[in-house]
C-alpha cells in the first residue's frame, strides 16, 4: 500500500507478506466515536474518501486489487447476492429471494448501460478504521482493500457508523457523486447486501437475528 503514502490518508506501510500488512503506528490517534460525527468530521471523511475514490491506478495495481467478482472490471451485485444467497439457505434464514433477485438483475441492467469505472476501495470502514486526531482523518487497516465501485464504500460507512437520514444527506453534499441517478439505487443496493451479508454470518441470538431481518424487510420496501 506504499503508493497511498503520498495522499496521506493512510499509514505509512511497513511489511506486507501476501496476507498480513503491518502498519506504522499512529501515536495520538483515536478511532471515531458516534458522538464525535460533527459536520466538520464527517465533511473530512468525505473529502478523504473521494481522495481515495478519484486516485489513478497503474495496471499493476488494478491487476492485484480485482478479485472474483471484478476480474472483467465491472461490478456484478447479482452474482454477489447468489453467492451470498447460497449460505443463508443453508442456515434456514428465510427472505424475498425471488424478489431480491429481481431487484438485483435490474441493478446489474442498468449499470449495463451506464458508463462508470471501478475506483479502489478500504472495504472495512467501521468505526474502529477511521482514526482522529484534531480535524485530522487517517484509515487503518487495509486488509479489504479492492477494486470495486465507490458506492460499497460509502454504504458501508453509513451501515457501520449508523448514519441519520441528515448525516447522510451531509455526507452526500461534501462528497458529491459521479453515476448520476444510479447513485441511490447503488446505495440501496449494497445496505440489502450488507444486512444479507450480516444474516450470512450471523451467530448471535434470535433476537438479534430478528433485528438484522426487520432492517431487511424496510429495506425491500424501498425497491
Amino acid at each position: 500500500m506504499k503508493f497511498l503514502e503520498p495522499t496521506e490518508i493512510a499509514p505509512r506501510a511497513i511489511s506486507y507478506n501476501g496476507s498480513i500488512l503491518i502498519e506504522e503506528y499512529l501515536n495520538d490517534w483515536c478511532p471515531i466515536e458516534h458522538r464525535e460525527l460533527t459536520a466538520k468530521i464527517i465533511e473530512k471523511i468525505a473529502e478523504t474518501l473521494k481522495k481515495l475514490h478519484s486516485l489513478e491506478l497503474s495496471e499493476g495495481i488494478i491487476k492485484i486489487c480485482k478479485d472474483k467478482y471484478t476480474m472483467d472490471l465491472k461490478y456484478h451485485p447479482f452474482q454477489i447476492f447468489k453467492t451470498i444467497e447460497k449460505v443463508l439457505k443453508s442456515k434456514n434464514v428465510y427472505c424475498n429471494y425471488e424478489k431480491l433477485g429481481e431487484y438485483f438483475i435490474t441493478v446489474n441492467e442498468r449499470l449495463s448501460r451506464s458508463n462508470y469505472t471501478l475506483s479502489l476501495i478500504h472495504g472495512d470502514l467501521s468505526p474502529n478504521n477511521i482514526m482522529l486526531k484534531g480535524n485530522e482523518i487517517k484509515i487503518v487497516d487495509w486488509s479489504d482493500c479492492r477494486l470495486d465501485i465507490f458506492t460499497a464504500d460509502i454504504s458501508q460507512l453509513f451501515y457501520l457508523f449508523k448514519f441519520s437520514e441528515g448525516q447522510e444527506r451531509l455526507f452526500k453534499d461534501f462528497y458529491g457523486y459521479g453515476l448520476g441517478d444510479l447513485d441511490n439505487s447503488l446505495l440501496l443496493n449494497h445496505k440489502i447486501l450488507l444486512v444479507l451479508y450480516d444474516l450470512a454470518s450471523d451467530f448471535s441470538l434470535p433476537s438479534g437475528r430478528e433485528d438484522k431481518e426487520s432492517r431487511l424487510t424496510s429495506l425491500l420496501r424501498q425497491i
